[in-house]
């Protein structure tokens, strides 16, 4: 598929800053791990839920001092702004969709993954009073996404699947580079016919009529950690992972409030409590026990699809084999023990913070 020389420019430009940082950041990473191994900063996103609301569990809660072990908590925008915090040596663990992921495993070696955060959905959302019904309908037109994000292999995907190509010739879908914030604004104005996004930019979309769905799809989020601090401090690692599973039930026990903080951190109205669309399975949880965020066969291959996309679109300089990158077994090391026999749920509760 052919994508815009700006996009290809721009794309090939923030790559070759992330190799070109890569080298640095290893080498002051197993510096740091030597002087502060305590210290690991987790990056999360504002503009995605229900990742978001997992972390404002971490941090509003006191799961992180029951597990006797605080991480540093750091927002950023979306995925891309994490890993060029990540290449720069600012953040050591990353809850990310699969395509900001894979684009930090091609920029760095010192990268893995160790496990599932939440599934969520992808939507291509048209703008209401464009007459755009199916994906067909956007030939000719013009579409955002945020590049480097992870709606964007995902619209690129979906416009091959539908045998339409992305250019400046007629009948060509021109696709252009709008950060998460920007979208709903660009709908508004008009300046395009449809956004590729996720939640809760989609709610906020169909919360003030702007637009409707024509096209969705599950997409996965993943956990992923600095090799060196895993190899140096797998202790940490395990009880990070313990912090996730029960951050997780409580997000399950709690739903509105762990929205309520979401929607607080993260600058969205409070209308949108209730209308995000949540596919996450852990957040219909009953017991600990229910809580899932082991990587499936299916999972693995949904990430080397999206590697093999982002690859071909010309968007990473390298191939990523992403199994290859996926480590499971400091969540195997967890899960012997946990969560029958290790989970401190009953102690857990909201500290005010």
């Amino acid at each position: 598929m052919k994508i815009s020389s700006l996009a290809s420019s721009l794309l090939t430009g923030a790559l070759i800053a992330g190799l070109a940082g890569c080298a640095k950041v290893e080498k002051t990473d197993v510096a740091a791990v030597e002087t502060a191994p305590t210290k690991v900063v987790v990056g999360w996103m504002t503009s995605w839920a229900t990742a978001g609301q997992i972390m404002q569990a971490m941090i509003h809660t006191n799961i992180c001092d029951l597990y006797e072990f605080k991480p540093e908590f750091h927002s950023f925008l979306f995925g891309p702004d994490i890993n060029e915090a990540a290449l720069a040596g600012k953040v050591d663990v990353q809850n990310s969709g699969l395509v900001p992921t894979i684009s930090l495993l091609a920029a760095s070696e010192d990268w893995i993954v160790i496990g599932r955060l939440i599934d969520s959905p992808l939507s291509i959302v048209a703008r209401q009073g464009s007459g755009i019904k199916t994906l067909g309908d956007l030939k000719g037109k013009t579409i955002a996404v945020p590049f480097g994000g992870g709606s964007h292999p995902y619209v690129l995907q979906r416009l091959e699947a539908t045998g339409l190509t992305c250019g400046k010739e007629k009948g060509d879908v021109k696709l252009i580079n709008l950060k998460p914030s920007e979208q709903a604004i660009a709908i508004t104005q008009g300046s395009v016919e449809a956004v590729g996004t996720w939640e809760p930019q989609t709610a906020l979309v169909l919360s003030k009529k702007m637009g409707y769905v024509i096209d969705s799809e599950r997409h996965l989020g993943v956990i992923s950690i600095r090799k060196q601090v895993a190899k140096a401090h797998p202790e940490l690692v395990e009880k990070l992972l313990r912090e996730y599973i029960e951050a997780n039930y409580y997000v399950a026990l709690h739903g509105r409030q762990t929205d309520q903080w979401f929607i607080k951190a993260a600058g969205f109205p409070e209308a949108l409590l209730g209308s995000l669309k949540v596919i996450e399975p852990n957040t219909k949880a009953k017991s600990i026990d229910d809580i899932n965020i082991n990587l499936s066969e299916e999972d693995i291959a949904l990430g080397q699809r999206y590697a093999d996309t982002m690859k071909k679109a010309g968007l990473l300089a390298r191939p990523v084999n992403f199994k290859e990158r996926v480590d499971l077994s400091y969540l195997q090391n967890v899960l012997k023990t946990f969560p029958k026999q290790g989970s401190k749920t009953d102690q857990v509760k909201a500290t005010g913070d």
